[in-house]
């Protein structure tokens, strides 16, 4: 790729492939892209100068079929997703309340066949903070000592959603609960309808996965963000973001069995992913390209309102032998 360098983001996950001179044309090829893809699990371009347009160009490049985020758990009043130029697969990464951490996680883990590929493009950096932290998944398992290996290998979790009437609607993108119904049957979902026309969903997994081709084992889940989300929410955190009626947290986590996850085990994998975690300090038409597979992502917390990421999101469809 000419006028290009590449780099390493970070000893931990991914690179940085930066454009040299701004006044010289550049090259990215499609298939050595996809390539770095797969095997760094995460690309910062840097330097292209990409607007809205461009950006959305780009991730065209490996995606025809994107999300529109229909079921997504950040769909809660101050924090929901905005969309973009009237496009539902694009979209701010979150809402206006930025204050606060989003911890790790990987995306829409919380139901079936969560999008492979994810691309953040930044429209405007934040003035403080605000960076986006990733860790690569199987590093993350590989840190975490036998006992706290053993204990989420033999333990599956259940993410737990209740949602108002009204609430659902939104979330799902559809008024019909026979809609939703299928919807969820598709994404190995329980759904039940309550008396007051909330809806409880349900979605039991296994909190590690493994890669088909080496097989190693990868810590990517929801966990800790969901985890993190009641706690706030207990303490009165979250409801000043959700709103005054807000009765009950939106999702929680558990184990398969109902009985929370013991906070040690969270505590564990918290401190192992901090030796490991990249921070991604962003400027104006950076695009992250990051393998939802296999890293997960968060937010530090912004006082800057101003701060906007976009999001897109699916399956690739270019697939390269490496």
């Amino acid at each position: 790729m000419s006028n290009i360098t590449i780099s390493k983001l970070d000893n931990s996950v991914g690179l940085l492939i930066e454009r040299l001179d701004k006044n010289i044309p550049y090259d990215l090829d499609q298939d050595e892209i996809f390539s770095l893809y797969k095997k760094h699990k995460a690309l910062l371009f840097r330097g292209f100068n990409f607007d809205v347009d461009g950006f959305t160009t780009f991730s065209n490049q490996f995606i025809k079929d994107f999300s529109d985020y229909q079921g997504g758990g950040s769909r809660w009043k101050s924090i929901d997703r905005e969309q973009i130029n009237n496009d539902k697969t694009l979209m701010t990464a979150t809402g206006s309340i930025q204050n606060f951490t989003i911890p790790l996680h990987g995306e829409m883990y919380y139901m079936q066949d969560p999008p492979e590929l994810l691309y953040f493009y930044c429209l405007i950096p934040p003035k403080d903070g605000g960076q986006t932290t990733l860790c690569d998944g199987a590093k993350l398992f590989s840190a975490l000592d036998q006992d706290t290996k053993e204990f989420f290998l033999s333990n599956q979790i259940k993410y737990i959603r209740y949602l108002p009437d009204g609430d659902w609607q939104k979330a799902f993108m559809t008024d019909s609960y026979t809609e939703l119904e299928e919807f969820c049957e598709a994404k190995g979902l329980t759904v039940s309808l309550q008396d007051d026309l909330a809806v409880q969903i349900e979605y039991t997994c296994d909190p590690i996965t493994y890669n088909d081709e080496t097989g190693e084992s990868i810590f990517i889940n929801n966990m800790l963000y969901i985890y993190f989300a009641e706690i706030s929410f207990n303490q009165g955190e979250v409801k000043q973001h959700l709103g005054d009626d807000a009765k009950f947290c939106p999702m929680v986590i558990r184990l398969a069995d109902g009985t929370p996850i013991p906070y040690s085990y969270i505590e564990k994998v918290v401190t192992a992913a901090e030796e490991i975690t990249v921070k991604v300090n962003w400027q104006k038409g950076d695009v992250i390209m990051i393998d939802n597979s296999a890293v997960m992502h968060g937010r530090k917390k912004t006082t800057d309102l101003e701060r906007k990421i976009l999001v897109r999101m699916g399956n690739p469809e270019l697939k390269v032998q490496l």
